[in-house]
């Protein structure tokens, strides 16, 4: 495994907030008739009910009559080969505060449209989406599984909880909503994380040094690593 592990590296200036991309985030929002000053929970990825569709969807409806402010941005669409329930993409469809922005061509402005990011997956191999969404400065909250788990600090640069408890997640949301601080906090934490170790500099690095360490160690191959190193 090379570094802390990831699928494949992240190209964090694509996804770094700057004023253009700031803008272009109020513009989805303006699209999509987010109300300004609404506090938006976003999701990225496929509608299945392997990506936590219906928790996420049992989470925000509990949780929004006590919360007003609160709005949900879904990038993605739904996927027939594992199409969550009909009650929820019901809620999805006609719910005032479930916003669906479609497939985007560029996701980055979606990150500076939400506040936090949602990812109550049952499984993944390495969630990129969280890396895009640190690049972002944005927070995290996803079940505590294989993979989500690799790619999130617990309280630190995100939060999990338990898979498959909707509860669980409202409660995290919550959390995030009634302490906008933390969650600042929390994407800054993780926007430094990803800097430091799945910054696409830093996989490239890590891929010379396996090469440069595998040549090195056979008498064959060792007069190669020099001129591996005047390439990288």
């Amino acid at each position: 495994m090379l570094g802390e592990g990831s699928s494949k590296r992240v190209d964090v200036a694509r996804f770094r907030k700057t004023p253009a991309r700031m803008e272009a985030g109020a513009e989805l929002r303006r699209k999509v008739d987010i109300p300004e000053g609404a506090q938006v929970a976003g999701f990225v990825g496929r509608f299945t009910k392997d990506k936590g569709i219906e928790e996420l969807v049992a989470a925000f409806t509990a949780l929004e009559p006590s919360h007003p402010d609160l709005h949900a941005l879904l990038v993605g669409r739904v996927h027939d080969d594992d199409r969550p329930s009909a009650g929820a993409l019901r809620t999805i469809e006609t719910h005032p505060k479930i916003h669906r922005s479609g497939l985007l061509q560029d996701v980055a402005p979606a990150y500076q449209a939400m506040d936090f990011l949602l990812l109550p997956s049952y499984r993944e191999g390495f969630p990129n989406v969280v890396l895009e969404a640190s690049s972002a400065g944005r927070p995290t909250i996803g079940f505590r599984s294989t993979g989500v788990r690799d790619a999130i600090i617990d309280v630190e640069s995100g939060q999990l909880v338990p898979v498959g408890d909707a509860d669980a997640l409202a409660e995290a949301m919550a959390t995030y909503l009634s302490d906008p601080e933390l969650a600042a906090r929390h994407g800054a934490a993780a926007l430094a994380r990803v800097d430091r170790v799945f910054a696409q500099e830093k996989v490239f690095e890590a891929v010379a040094g396996l090469y440069r360490d595998a040549l090195a160690a056979h008498p064959d191959t060792a007069h190669l690593v020099d001129r591996l190193g005047s390439t990288s």
